[in-house]
């Protein structure tokens, strides 16, 4: 492996994969709201979950505890328990 610094490049992260690569990022918007986005890339390169985005309000909450919800449903959008064990 040559590179180390993949962000969103679909070859670059099927070399960091056994099986799936999974790419996420955590923001604020400028509306205060924290955006989840991420994608998953098998080893062969192949894009198993195309990129998806989960945007909630920031509210009264802490960062972390939003975060950790937009995250969550983020998982949920990508499929990631429908994902087969192995490689089909």
């Amino acid at each position: 492996m040559k590179r180390t610094d993949c962000e969103r490049e679909d070859a670059c992260l099927a070399q960091l994969t056994t099986l799936y690569g999974l790419y996420m990022s955590l923001d604020y918007s400028l509306e205060g709201a924290v955006v989840a986005s991420g994608l998953v890339v098998r080893d062969d390169g192949k894009v198993v979950a195309p990129t998806q985005t989960v945007k909630l309000a920031k509210g009264k909450d802490p960062f972390k505890d939003i975060a950790k919800n937009a995250l969550v449903a983020l998982y949920g959008q990508l499929k990631l328990s429908e994902l087969p064990a192995v490689r089909p």
